[in-house]
């Protein structure tokens, strides 16, 4: 029989023109090892019953951190819905306080130094201005010098 055939190692490719009768065999030998194994000495050995881990306990404690958490989210909502009335019950005061005075824009005012100037107890240099807008029936905060502006009395 003669052959010609290629033989490849990695990256380097050679051929040969050797003249060979056989099959060349590989040169490794595979070997078959068998692993110990543990056997069962008995039929009931082989078949132990997991045993359940008691899941109340884990149960109970996701329960008490479940309601935990929808107690404190609660109470979070209920805080946050109190500071909201608190603050609109001062805005809607404010708005209806018979407190006023006029005064006459100069140039370089506006009306978050209006605001400023002329603060409202209990209430942000904002809703003081939300304020001064609705008793002026102002759409935009932009002011004239010589305007005349209904404030709160200082």
């Amino acid at each position: 029989m003669h052959a010609t055939f290629a033989i490849v190692e990695g990256n380097l490719a050679l051929s040969s023109d050797v003249l060979y009768d056989e099959p060349i065999a590989p040169t490794y030998a595979t070997q078959i090892y068998e692993l110990p194994v543990r056997r069962a000495e008995s039929p009931r050995s082989a078949h132990v019953a997991a045993t359940p881990v008691s899941s109340t306990g884990s149960l109970s404690h996701a329960v008490v951190a479940g309601v935990i958490v929808a107690l404190l989210s609660l109470a979070l909502v209920v805080a946050a819905c109190f500071m909201i009335s608190s603050e609109q019950r001062a805005f809607d005061s404010a708005l209806a306080s018979s407190s006023r005075q006029t005064i006459t824009v100069k140039a370089g005012d506006s009306i978050w130094s209006i605001a400023e100037a002329y603060d409202i107890e209990g209430l942000s240099t904002r809703q003081t201005s939300d304020v001064i807008r609705a008793w002026n029936d102002l759409e935009t905060s932009t002011l004239q010098p010589g305007d005349t502006l209904v404030v709160p009395l200082s």
